[in-house]
């Protein structure tokens, strides 16, 4: 349950990497590299989820829990790799405007 979630990091940075033309990801890469990074941290938080339930106490298996939803929630799609120029600068679309 632990190593899901670097596990699909890595597998996102993986696709990333094989979708990345002229200083940005594809498409296809960035919906397929995101589809994998999700569900890791779904079935991440879907085990801790089932711990939860089965030992009826919110601590052993709620913080995990709680740790899964604030990732999904950092990494919701933004589709900033997508930009070059944000990719690039390193500064994001608002910050340039």
């Amino acid at each position: 349950m632990i190593l899901l979630i670097p596990v699909g990091y890595f597998g996102r940075n993986q696709v990333y990497k094989s979708h990345w033309q002229a200083d940005a990801v594809t498409p296809e890469g960035y919906l397929s590299g995101n589809i994998m990074l999700i569900m890791c941290i779904t079935f991440s938080g879907l085990g801790a989820f089932m711990g939860l339930m089965i030992s009826e106490q919110p601590l052993p298996f709620g913080v995990p829990l709680l740790a899964n939803l604030f990732i999904l929630m950092v990494n919701y799609p933004s589709a900033r790799p997508m930009d070059a120029e944000a990719v690039r600068l390193g500064k994001s679309v608002e910050a340039r405007q």
